[in-house]
């Protein structure tokens, strides 16, 4: 690749270099990041609740009907820790689903199953909408960084839970992806 950059840097005009370099570590960057999601670096943790995965009181999908007014119930429970667990996972057929409950209930119970990223986010309303305005990986590092991130916020922006201004939004990294190194839940 750095071969093929300085051929292009000493045969077009400083611009169109510049402008063709950005777009060939787009693409590298596209590439690798679709390389990771269709990987099989999930969790595979089992939960410990029996059964197919159903929302119920302390868990819920993003996009539900009833998912909005269970965040804020929630993130009201224990004012310390305004946030809530969730969990990416693949839908059947095609597309990410976030699954998302209480602080109380396993990542792995949350996720009901195989997982690419999980974590903690926490969300507010503005004008009627629900948005997620922090997030946090705490998947226990099976997902590499940066990307288990990019997973995340891919999904949230593919269901609408994502503020239109990118200052409204903090995304914590967690190098380790364990608790201990927590930024959003730190101790």
């Amino acid at each position: 690749m750095r071969g093929s950059l300085e051929l292009a840097a000493r045969s077009e005009p400083p611009a169109q270099a510049h402008e063709r370099a950005v777009r060939i570590y787009e693409e590298a960057c596209d590439q690798l990041e679709r390389a990771y999601l269709e990987s099989e670096l999930e969790s595979s943790d089992a939960p410990s609740r029996a059964g197919p995965w159903r929302s119920d009181e302390r868990r819920d999908v993003l996009g539900s009907g009833s998912v909005d007014a269970k965040l804020a119930a929630w993130q009201r429970f224990d004012a310390a820790r305004p946030y809530v667990k969730f969990a990416v996972v693949r839908r059947e057929g095609a597309g990410l689903e976030v699954r998302v409950g209480r602080l109380d209930v396993s990542h792995v119970d949350i996720a009901g199953g195989r997982v690419l990223s999980a974590g903690l986010l926490q969300s507010t309303v503005k004008r009627g909408k629900t948005l997620v305005v922090a997030v946090e990986n705490t998947s226990g590092g099976y997902r590499p960084r940066p990307l288990r991130n990019r997973t995340t916020l891919a999904a949230l922006a593919a269901l609408g839970y994502l503020p239109s201004s990118a200052g409204e939004l903090t995304v914590y990294d967690n190098p380790s992806g364990y608790y201990d190194h927590s930024r959003l839940a730190a101790r």
